[in-house]
């Protein structure tokens, strides 16, 4: 998730669309493998696998549901709905 936060930046300092454009197919892809662990809130739960953002004591008190990893989903929403002028993305990181 952390890459599409990045791809933004990179399309922002670059300009270069190209790349962005060519991505697209791969970044929306990325978007629906999650899609299945959303709950009817909207964040992400019960990921597989190791998910790892950082070490504060937050991971302590939650269950399911990494605050850190959905704060994380959500700017790399934003930044699909961006950079594609998707605004669903958009409005599903508010």
């Amino acid at each position: 998730m952390g890459a599409l936060v990045q791809l933004e930046q990179y399309l922002l300092r670059s300009g270069d669309r190209g790349v962005v454009e060519a991505l697209r197919p791969r970044v929306l892809n990325l978007l629906d493998y999650f899609r299945p662990f959303q709950n009817e809130d909207d964040p992400l739960e019960e990921l597989k696998g190791w998910v790892f953002i950082e070490w504060s004591k937050s991971n302590d008190y939650v269950q399911d549901v990494s605050y850190a990893a959905n704060m994380l989903y959500a700017a790399a929403l934003g930044a699909v709905g961006s950079m594609f002028s998707l605004p669903r993305y958009s409005e599903q990181a508010e």
